[in-house]
């Protein structure tokens, strides 16, 4: 009984002394900044931030740089040559590298490839073209002038063109139809700001452990049937028919409108790169469900095509890269994407950047 009670005392006093020291750690050494300014209708990254940033509870948090521009950067910081031409990369999560060190996203492997040009990552998550031709302007204004641009669309940009962004271009001012703050990536709770050790452990190990569990359930699967792929509303549309959209984040025509803005906005980015003289690049790549479940409702590779049908812009179509993936490996899934989310892992950002390089390159 001693014995019991003596280990039982000791266990406690670790633990007390683990949770009081993670507590410590926490609100010194490991506290550190969010580098989002959010306000009532809008939100950017601040300037010159050095902070940390955790997606998910599920996720390792991750270290995050920006520059004076407040744009996502690698820690050692790639100083701006003014001998080089300048290439400006635009898009949502997905380009600002969700979940990734900066090195692992696509515009990271990018910028380590054609280290001949200055890359500037625009991307912020939740983002679409309307702020991407405010962010354009802006870039303008500050004498900033680029070689190419290129525009990453992300199927989620239909529903955030219909019912987030708009960019009044007189008064130069872009704004949500929302008021909200973005909380995507904030950790205001008290466990996630005064225990970041065991927080980063439990998601350490979470994190590997399902990643290990899909992909042996992956592997081991006997049908298609068996396999299962993360579906949502903000893209289930290219293989949802429009009656069957659900009405509780489709509202009446969202659909229609956010195309018909996403065609508007990126007109006039075509029409500023004729002005300007810099190539303009749309990029479309899939989401894992688009890769599954197809584009019978709606075709975003015909889309794209559509969009960039003149001669002032080069379409790269990464969706055929990304099915002939798919093609030959049965983990496709888990070899491209984080487990049960819809952004890129490093393997699938590495895919996509390699094929954004062979086709800006030619």
């Amino acid at each position: 009984m001693k014995k019991i009670l003596f280990y039982s005392t000791s266990l406690l006093l670790i633990i007390f002394f683990v949770v009081v020291f993670d507590f410590i750690l926490s609100n010194t050494m490991l506290n550190s900044k969010n580098c989002y300014i959010y306000q009532k209708h809008y939100y950017e990254l601040k300037k010159n931030c050095a902070g940390k940033e955790r997606f998910k509870k599920s996720f390792p948090s991750i270290n995050i740089y920006t520059d004076k521009l407040g744009l996502r950067v690698s820690k050692k910081l790639i100083k701006k040559d003014n001998n080089k031409d300048n290439i400006f990369i635009l898009g949502d999560s997905f380009t600002y590298g969700t979940g990734l060190k900066y090195k692992n996203t696509y515009v990271g492997y990018i910028e380590k490839k054609l280290k001949e040009y200055n890359i500037y990552n625009f991307g912020v998550s939740s983002y679409s073209p309307s702020v991407y031709l405010y962010k354009i302007h802006e870039a303008l204004n500050l004498g900033i002038n680029p070689k190419k641009i290129i525009i990453s669309l992300d199927l989620s940009d239909v529903l955030d063109e219909a019912q987030r962004w708009d960019y009044d271009q007189i008064k130069h001012q872009v704004k949500t139809k929302k008021s909200e703050k973005n909380n995507h990536f904030k950790n205001d709770s008290f466990k996630q700001q005064n225990f970041k050790v065991i927080n980063e452990f439990a998601a350490l190990l979470n994190f590997n452990l399902r990643i290990f569990k899909s992909r042996i359930a992956n592997t081991f699967r006997e049908n298609e049937k068996t396999f299962k792929v993360k579906t949502s509303f903000q893209a289930n549309f290219t293989y949802t028919k429009l009656n069957n959209l659900d009405d509780r984040f489709w509202q009446d025509k969202d659909l229609e409108k956010g195309v018909f803005k996403i065609k508007s906005v990126f007109q006039k980015i075509e029409d500023l790169s004729v002005e300007r003289g810099f190539e303009l690049y749309l990029v479309i790549y899939p989401w894992a469900e688009t890769l599954e479940f197809g584009q019978e409702a709606f075709n975003w590779s015909k889309f794209g095509k559509e969009l960039c049908s003149k001669k002032t812009c080069t379409l790269i179509d990464a969706i055929p890269e990304f099915e002939n993936f798919k093609s030959k490996d049965v983990n496709w899934v888990n070899k491209l994407y984080f487990v049960n989310d819809v952004n890129f892992n490093k393997s699938g950002s590495k895919l996509l950047s390699e094929f954004i390089i062979k086709n800006i390159s030619n």
